[in-house]
């Protein structure tokens, strides 16, 4: 099980900070964004076009989050932004 929080129109459109995903022995960042596109197809083409974050860093969507899990590291799903 991994928890993973939302921002932006991630958490606006489910309505809800964090979510709690199960996920295999290989976690890899496009497996996160596959696993809550599946759960909430509504949103699907936004969480396809956000990026993961592990801690303060962005990862790919191939890197695995494994590490990232066991040291406790916040992993969030940060949506496409833009502003000025």
């Amino acid at each position: 099980m991994m928890e993973v929080r939302l921002f932006a129109g991630a958490r606006e459109a489910i309505g809800r900070e964090c979510l709690t995903i199960e996920v295999g022995e290989i976690c890899t960042a496009r497996v996160v964004k596959e696993t809550i596109a599946r759960m909430y197809p509504e949103i699907a083409p936004l969480v396809r076009a956000s990026r993961i974050a592990a801690g303060n860093a962005f990862v790919a969507d191939d890197d695995r989050l494994e590490s990232a899990i066991e040291t406790g590291k916040t992993i969030a799903l940060i949506p496409p932004v833009s502003g000025g």
